[in-house]
């Protein structure tokens, strides 16, 4: 269900002269593969499931005609996100490989082994393919490290791509790492690396949709937060939190579309409480609910 509201509110905010006939159909690809991401449980199910939006997404990226940072953002997504399948390919082959099946329940019977168990006597290749199964999702989930793509395609992408980018395929991975749960420390690892670089990244930025893109990976710290703690609780709050986050992310880039799409600066936005005072009001809540500042919706995801 929130996949399905967050394309629909996507496809509401596409302006219908700068997507061409193309951008409805990609979206709607993006949701589908995110929709059967979460009701995957085979490992080349969900391969497949992640690779639809991934190759629409590279073509909504990279769209705007006549743009350089658009196609540059395109390249390097494109890149990026080829080296990040790879990875997820190779962790996939090591543990099936290992078990003999695809099912994810086969893959949890394997991380529940133990070191020198009978399927794994080495104890090496369990946690390397889970290590980078779990690095690729975190890719997809724009978490720190694996972060530094973010600010420079979201930058580059139209605005109504940008805003996708920054919701609709990251439930689906969320669903992903839940299904199977935290490996090691390495959540917890990616979790403070997201809190800190998304907090300090965004203190420098001048460019309102890198500041955004900064947020999404501080927010995703949150998240991952309670899928590392793993009890039903925190999982829940997890959802509760991604959900919200959705809401806000969808609001923010659809006042920066509705405020003309062009202002990139962030000191463009300066005297916009004397020009569009109704939009001004909006957009102060929206950073503020973004901030966590009680009694708006930010802060009861936090708390």
């Amino acid at each position: 269900m929130v996949i399905l509201i967050g394309s629909l509110a996507i496809l509401l905010m596409a302006p219908p002269s700068t997507g061409g006939e193309s951008t409805p159909v990609l979206v709607l690809m993006v949701a589908l593969g995110s929709i059967l991401l979460v009701s995957a449980s085979n490992w080349l199910s969900v391969y497949l499931a992640i690779e639809l939006p991934t190759l629409s997404l590279f073509i909504l990226v990279a769209q705007k005609r006549g743009s350089g940072y658009s196609a540059e953002a395109g390249l390097k997504y494109f890149v990026l996100g080829a080296l990040a399948s790879g990875l997820f390919l190779f962790g996939c082959a090591l543990l099936c490989g290992l078990t003999g099946g695809t099912s994810i329940p086969c893959i949890d019977l394997v991380l529940y082994q133990g070191r020198g168990s009978v399927l794994d006597p080495s104890g090496v290749i369990t946690p390397i393919g889970s290590l980078l199964i779990t690095g690729a999702l975190l890719f997809k989930l724009s978490a720190a490290p694996f972060h530094m793509w973010a600010p420079d395609v979201y930058d580059g992408a139209p605005t109504t791509t940008t805003a996708l980018l920054a919701t609709v395929p990251k439930i689906g991975v969320f669903s992903i790492l839940v299904s199977i749960g935290p490996v090691a420390n390495v959540l917890l690892i990616a979790t403070i690396f997201s809190m800190v670089v998304g907090a300090i990244g965004a203190l420098n930025q001048t460019k309102i949709k890198r500041l955004l893109a900064y947020s999404g990976i501080a927010h995703m710290g949150f998240v991952l937060w309670g899928i590392e703690i793993g009890t039903f609780e925190s999982v829940q709050a997890s959802l509760i939190y991604m959900i919200l986050y959705v809401i806000m992310s969808v609001c923010a880039f659809a006042l920066v579309l509705a405020l003309g799409g062009l202002k990139n600066l962030i000191v463009e936005f300066s005297g916009l409480s004397r020009k569009e005072p109704t939009l001004a009001i909006t957009l102060a809540l929206t950073f503020l609910s973004i901030a966590g500042v009680p009694p708006l919706i930010g802060f009861f995801s936090k708390w």
